[in-house]
């Protein structure tokens, strides 16, 4: 089941986005130290909240970018505000292990790749890990804490559990007409949640999927 499919809509603020990603990090993280960085009006240095996950020695620190949802142009987070982060968040002190990049903004294969390029660069050099987590991975990450999306989405988890319920419905189904296994259906829905697949489009490709693997049958 794909998280996304609830259509989550991002915060209207930073304030809440901000709160959203504490409370979120927070399970996430294992972390009941998490806290906010500063007050609002101070200079955060490229950090808004951090945090010791699971317990551990190192901080790592989370970055909260909302990006408009205005429908006159998309939403985006630009590479020179990768670096302006980045750079700010080196100064924060003690050195950070990991910085993190929560953004409202969609997922962007450009700026994931030059984000793991820059991280790559950076850990090389003796610094912090970066990595930029998308409004679709956040969401996929709200989803797995009830408690968190009941929070600031009522009524997502029973929403989510219903279609759930339909999916498993449908894998038997097809199971049963195409006579494959169910195990390896729920296998091809977990990627097709991982794709973004609409919901439209996975009936028709659990059926592909099921074909294949009675043609695979076939073959030996």
């Amino acid at each position: 089941m794909d998280p996304q499919q609830l259509n989550l809509p991002p915060p209207k603020n930073w304030q809440d986005f901000e709160d959203l990603c504490h409370a979120l990090w927070e399970c996430e993280w294992s972390c009941p130290t998490i806290k906010r960085h500063g007050r609002s009006g101070q200079e955060q240095r490229g950090v808004d909240i951090y945090g010791q996950p699971h317990g551990h020695d190192e901080y790592h620190g989370i970055q909260c970018k909302l990006k408009s949802g205005d429908t006159a142009r998309r939403p985006i987070l630009t590479k020179d505000e990768v670096e302006q982060e980045v750079a700010e968040a080196e100064r924060f002190a003690p050195p950070l292990k990991h910085l993190i990049i929560a953004t409202t903004a969609p997922s962007d294969v450009k700026i994931q790749a030059f984000v793991r390029e820059r991280s790559v660069q950076h850990v090389h050099s003796g610094s912090f890990q970066i990595d930029i987590l998308a409004w679709p991975e956040i969401t996929a990450r709200l989803a797995k804490h009830e408690r968190v999306l009941e929070r600031f989405y009522p009524g997502a988890s029973a929403r989510l559990a219903r279609m759930e319920e339909m999916l498993a419905a449908l894998v038997d189904q097809v199971s049963r007409d195409k006579g494959v296994p169910a195990a390896p259906l729920r296998s091809v829905l977990e990627k097709i949640g991982e794709a973004g697949v609409s919901d439209h489009e996975i009936p028709t490709r659990l059926n592909i999927a099921a074909d294949e693997l009675v043609e695979l049958r076939v073959l030996m």
